[in-house]
């Protein structure tokens, strides 16, 4: 699934504006009928599969380098930059005193064209990796194929049922993805996941929680949307995140800010460590 439009692993030449703390509410619409809801899910899997069709790597990075006209010069780059989201869950589990050699399967929410997917692959025993997108999903095949990975399980989400079904696994790994999403999908989506979670399993995913004049209503968006096949950024609040986890009595090991969402004045992107305690 899904972009990682407005990376942002280097750092922005100009310094958003960081948030006081007296910045006003937003409201957010996040539960709609389930028509709805199905009616959100098909536009954005059009969207992306319009993506994965005409700007696979670009879409997934939004660097010019990873345009499809430029892709072949810049295709080790591309996959070499997947690399960080190794370490960045290495260091998440060293913190939290979570011993990494305790977790063998793994699934990766949003997966694109395998660019992070290749290194999870070294890490984990077995990959369930995911996308919503089936066009993207098709040179991830192509790319774990060409070298040579064999323990990865592409699972392609053709509606948000299967998200209900998803193999349980001791980490999920989702950055970069949840955030193209409408609020209802990304509040959807964090709770079947961390539902996929074995006893002691982790979550680690990114969402933006907050932006400046953001508002989403359901009925609205659609209308706006209708037909149009760009890549979208969206957000969830803390509170919202924050009532899931305890829903699903999950414990929240950590969450801190990241740049993964971009450089806009007055925006706050985070990303959550969460513990599954049901047995």
């Amino acid at each position: 699934m899904q972009s990682k439009h407005n990376n942002c692993d280097k750092p922005a030449l100009i310094k958003p504006i960081k948030m006081s703390g007296l910045e006003p509410p937003i409201h957010v619409n996040s539960q709609p009928s389930p028509q709805l809801l199905d009616a959100l899910f098909e536009h954005i899997q059009t969207a992306w599969s319009f993506l994965g069709t005409t700007e696979p790597h670009w879409s997934v990075i939004s660097h010019q380098n990873f345009s499809q006209k430029n892709i072949d010069a810049h295709q080790h780059e591309f996959y070499q930059s997947g690399q960080k989201d190794v370490s960045l869950i290495q260091a998440c589990l060293q913190r939290n005193q979570i011993d990494s050699s305790l977790l063998n399967s793994c699934l990766e929410y949003g997966c694109g064209v395998g660019r992070v997917t290749r290194w999870l692959a070294g890490q984990f025993s077995t990959i369930h990796a995911c996308d919503i997108s089936l066009s993207h999903l098709q040179l991830a095949t192509d790319y774990l194929d060409k070298k040579a990975i064999h323990n990865v399980n592409l699972i392609h989400i053709e509606s948000i049922e299967i998200v209900d079904h998803l193999p349980k696994v001791d980490l999920i790994y989702s950055a970069l993805v949840l955030q193209h999403n409408p609020p209802p999908i990304i509040e959807i989506l964090i709770e079947k996941l961390l539902k996929a979670l074995n006893t002691g399993g982790i979550a680690i995913f990114q969402v933006p929680t907050y932006r400046a004049n953001y508002s989403f209503e359901t009925e609205k968006y659609l209308q706006q949307q209708a037909g149009i096949n760009t890549i979208e950024m969206h957000l969830l609040p803390q509170q919202r995140i924050f009532e899931i986890i305890h829903q699903q009595q999950a414990t929240l090991l950590e969450i801190f800010e990241d740049h993964r969402a971009g450089s806009l004045d007055k925006q706050r992107s985070n990303t959550f460590v969460v513990q599954n305690n049901q047995s």
